[in-house]
């Protein structure tokens, strides 16, 4: 790829998205460094790929429709190659944390058996309040398994986080509850161990537009450290709602529960007709899929696991950076789904939650 025409492209950007970078600072952390370009430049194209993202939905040739027909899935075109094409992304940049009042509340644990910092914050960004939540581990040599669930933190110890990275999430609310929830425990190693902690809370969820953003790294099973990096969101449009998902690496999948069927058939016409993103979407339970035992052992009880088991979830395997769907509905709910985090072998590599539309 030119970087040269490229970084001058950017370039174009920074004025015209300055305004949206300070009111979106969390949309735009994930994103590595080209040779050249500015941490405020890449920000803004960030921010860019995504408004392009949803605009795109509601410009098809029919209102609310991506693409030249009614309920046909494309990919971003030019501007989304340009966000994808020679980056890699970032692990967690703990640079944007704790913007804005109220301050953040950290602490750190350092004992024979783990070194971990634990953070939990709320950033109110033009007036849209943004919670999010962090475990750094800084063991330079050893991987880390926690469970801090009302942070919505699942890392299995079967795909610990990397040594010296962070795990964090940040979620859209409505509002947060200007009091942490100051009983939040965080598990953490293979003794199990238990740390005092506290969470940020939401006060009521948002209703128009939902979901958040996840980045973290792991050692996968050829010792390589992988950067993961997931934005879900649902967003109402004229006659339904918007479901945008990014994920790195592509090869990943993702199974969201309490979701109702995003493709609902049959779908006129040859099988080029069906929207790409229905072809690698699948419900199955968690018995079904075949999930690694041992990586779900890891995150679950044993009595949480039996709740689950015969449960249907939503697996997402679409091996494209970024994608879309519209789905019509005539009324909207929100929902807290469970989001599980795949590997090509189906092993578990985080759980969390995530406020979504559900029709």
């Amino acid at each position: 790829m030119d970087y040269g025409f490229f970084r001058k492209w950017v370039t174009l950007w920074v004025v015209r998205c300055h305004a949206w970078r300070q009111r979106s600072r969390s949309l735009a952390t994930a994103l590595a460094r080209p040779s050249g370009a500015t941490h405020e430049q890449l920000c803004c194209l960030r921010v860019a790929c995504y408004e392009h993202a949803l605009a795109s939905v509601r410009r098809g040739s029919r209102p609310g429709v991506w693409g030249p027909m009614a309920g046909q899935t494309t990919m971003l075109g030019i501007i989304g190659m340009l966000c994808s094409c020679g980056f890699s992304f970032a692990a967690c940049d703990l640079r944007e944390f704790d913007r804005t009042e109220p301050h953040a509340i950290k602490s750190q644990v350092d004992n024979q058996f783990a070194q971990f910092e634990w953070a939990t914050d709320v950033d109110v960004l033009s007036g849209q309040d943004w919670i999010w939540h962090y475990i750094w581990n800084k063991n330079r040599s050893a991987g880390l398994g926690a469970l801090w669930k009302k942070a919505d933190i699942r890392i299995p110890l079967t795909a610990p986080l990397a040594p010296g990275a962070a795990h964090c999430n940040h979620f859209l609310v409505n509002a947060f509850r200007p009091e942490p929830d100051a009983d939040a425990p965080i598990v953490y190693g293979t003794n199990s161990q238990t740390q005092r902690a506290a969470v940020y809370v939401a006060a009521s969820p948002p209703s128009q537009r939902t979901g958040g953003y996840f980045d973290s790294t792991y050692v996968d099973e050829n010792g390589k450290r992988i950067d993961l990096h997931i934005a879900v969101f649902s967003k109402a449009s004229p006659g339904g709602y918007t479901l945008f998902i990014e994920k790195y690496p592509t090869d990943i999948t993702i199974a969201f529960s309490k979701l109702a069927p995003v493709c609902v058939g049959p779908f006129a016409g040859p099988e080029d007709a069906i929207p790409a993103f229905c072809k690698q979407v699948r419900i199955q339970t968690l018995e079904d899929a075949k999930i690694d035992k041992a990586s779900l052992a890891s995150v679950f009880s044993p009595a949480e696991l039996a709740e689950r088991r015969t449960q249907d979830y939503l697996f997402f395997a679409l091996r494209e950076l970024k994608s879309g769907h519209e789905i019509r509905a005539r009324s909207l709910l929100v929902t807290n789904s469970e989001l599980i985090v795949l590997d090509s072998r189906q092993h578990v590599l985080f759980v969390s939650n995530v406020q979504m539309l559900v029709h």
